[in-house]
């Protein structure tokens, strides 16, 4: 996003050595103020600004190389993530699941008056955390579909990361780093006067 004025697209190279940048100001599909981009294993690229959610797929008849689609007109997501062949956005009170098509595969819905501020998959892809602004960290198993609370983080939470031990890594607006391990549901938080020292 350059100043609000849209999408900017940078090919790859071709047998010359050239690169074609194409700009996507006045596309229907793609707003002015984007927001997030994310990409998901099989190269798709998907775009939320104050239009929705836009969904680039590599296209060979298009003239610079991608077809972009609106492919929903939910505003105020926040979080995109990857999980169990689904891509997850975190759209105030629920969570919304796109299938490969692009076309919505089901929906999570948040307990009454909170809203999901983040959003990630679990390493071995079995659960999605869903942090949000006032129930702490969610956990939705992506094979039962059923959701449940890990525990109580305080402060709305802005990201989660999984690392590769499974571990959880919340960070809030105001209360700083909290780590979680699902092996044994234990909650750390990490004060500034703490030794991080690694722990494993």
């Amino acid at each position: 996003d350059i100043a609000g004025h849209g999408l900017i697209l940078s090919s790859t190279p071709d047998a010359q050595g050239n690169t074609r940048i194409v700009n996507y100001i006045g596309n229907p599909n793609i707003g002015r103020q984007i927001e997030l981009i994310f990409e998901d294993s099989t190269g798709r690229i998907f775009v939320v600004s104050e239009v929705g959610l836009t969904l680039f797929v590599a296209d060979a008849a298009s003239t610079d190389g991608y077809k972009a689609s609106l492919i929903s007109r939910q505003k105020g997501i926040t979080a995109v993530a990857e999980a169990a062949g689904k891509v997850y956005c975190a759209a105030g009170d629920h969570v919304i699941a796109f299938n490969g098509n692009g076309r919505v595969a089901g929906e999570i819905s948040i307990p009454a008056g909170d809203i999901a501020t983040a959003i990630e998959p679990s390493p071995d892809g079995r659960v999605l955390y869903i942090g949000t602004r006032r129930s702490g960290v969610l956990e939705y198993n992506l094979e039962t579909g059923e959701l449940f609370t890990t525990g109580q983080v305080q402060g709305r939470i802005r990201y989660l990361v999984a690392d590769s031990y499974g571990t959880l890594w919340i960070t809030t607006q105001q209360a700083g780093i909290t780590r979680y391990r699902p092996t044994d549901r234990s909650f750390r938080h990490f004060e500034q006067q703490m030794n991080t020292a690694p722990y494993y």
